[in-house]
C-alpha cells in the first residue's frame, strides 16, 4: 500500500508542522517524519511500512485527495427496511397494544429488544410479542395513509362511492369530521 493511502486511513487530521514543513515521509522505522530539507522531526508511527517508503513524500493536498477517495469508496450503510429486527442504533417507531412512539434500539438482551424512547427510560420487549418496530414514516407516507383512511371512511358513509371516487374527492379538498 502506498504511503498516501496509509496516511489517508490512519491520519484523522493533518498535523501542525514547524515552519517550513510541508510534506510527510516515512523513515525506515515506520515513523512518519516531517521533512523541511534541512532536518526532520518525528511526528508519529504508522501501523505498516509503505510499499513506496523510500522516496515517497505526501503533501496536504495529496493526503486530502486520498481521504476523499476513501470516503467515496466506502459502501453506503444500508437503511433498515422494516424486515426482521432493527439493528442496534436504529431510530424507528414502536407500536404495541398500549403505546406508540419513536424509539432508539439500544441492544438485545436474550429474547428481548431493549429500546429507549426519546427522553425516557429503557424498556425491553420480548421478541415475537404483539409489539412491533417499523421504520419511521416519511411525511409523504403519512399523507398517503391519511388519504387512504379518509377515502375508506367516505366509502363507509356513502356505500355507492368507490375508493377511486373518494380519493378524488379527498384530492379536491373534501374533508369531514367524525363526531363522537
Amino acid at each position: 500500500m502506498k504511503l498516501v493511502d496509509i496516511l489517508a486511513r490512519e491520519l484523522k487530521v493533518w498535523p501542525d508542522m514547524p515552519e517550513g514543513g510541508r510534506r510527510l515521509e516515512q523513515d525506515i522505522n515506520n515513523a512518519v517524519i516531517e521533512g523541511d530539507g534541512f532536518g526532520t522531526v518525528d511526528l508519529f508511527m504508522l501501523s505498516e511500512r509503505a510499499d513506496d517508503q523510500r522516496g515517497a513524500h505526501v503533501d496536504r493536498a495529496q493526503w486530502q485527495a486520498a481521504v476523499d477517495a476513501l470516503k467515496d469508496s466506502e459502501p453506503a450503510k444500508a437503511e433498515w427496511t422494516g424486515s426482521g429486527l432493527p439493528p442496534v442504533g436504529t431510530v424507528c417507531e414502536y407500536i404495541s397494544d398500549t403505546s406508540w412512539g419513536e424509539v432508539k434500539v439500544i441492544g438485545y438482551d436474550g429474547a428481548k429488544v431493549v429500546f429507549k424512547p426519546s427522553g425516557g427510560t429503557c424498556y425491553g420487549v420480548e421478541i415475537g410479542s404483539k409489539s412491533k418496530f417499523i421504520p419511521i414514516r416519511t411525511p409523504a407516507q403519512l399523507a398517503a395513509e391519511e388519504r387512504l383512511s379518509c377515502a375508506y371512511r367516505m366509502c363507509a358513509i356513502a356505500p355507492n362511492l368507490t375508493n377511486v371516487e373518494a380519493a378524488k374527492l379527498y384530492d379536491a379538498g373534501l374533508r369531514f369530521e367524525v363526531k363522537p
